[in-house]
């Protein structure tokens, strides 16, 4: 016998489904819901609930850092110039000797994890 929990975790787990099939397949819900005998009200009922699962699990990964202070020796600062880039709530020192290509990647990155957040 399923418990009530378990039931509504496979309800979640197939309409998470049909609602990545929905919107790959470029319909509109209604037509899509029409292709496939599915009851928009359902449709619109799960895509919140999906949504709501999908915020309470950002949610609990928000006061994780996305980033990790990397240690740079002493010998490696010393003598070296460097600017702070104040990105939103991060910050990416950068010195005179960081390769360009792999400031452009640490900027990505940075742009990436803010659209995420």
């Amino acid at each position: 016998m399923d418990l009530p929990n378990e039931k509504h975790q496979r309800s979640l787990a197939r309409w998470r489904k049909i609602i990545a099939q929905c919107q790959a397949s470029n319909l509109h819900v209604s037509e899509f819901c029409r292709q496939n005998n599915l009851s928009k009200h359902a449709y619109y009922y799960w895509h919140k609930r999906v949504g709501e699962t999908i915020s309470k699990n950002a949610d609990a990964n928000v006061s994780k850092p996305c980033f990790v202070p990397v240690p740079v020796s002493e010998e490696e600062q010393r003598g070296t110039e460097f600017l702070t880039l104040h990105l939103g709530q991060t910050s990416l020192d950068v010195y005179e000797r960081t390769p360009d290509n792999l400031l452009v990647k640490a900027l990505l990155a940075v742009k990436k994890v803010q659209q995420l957040c």
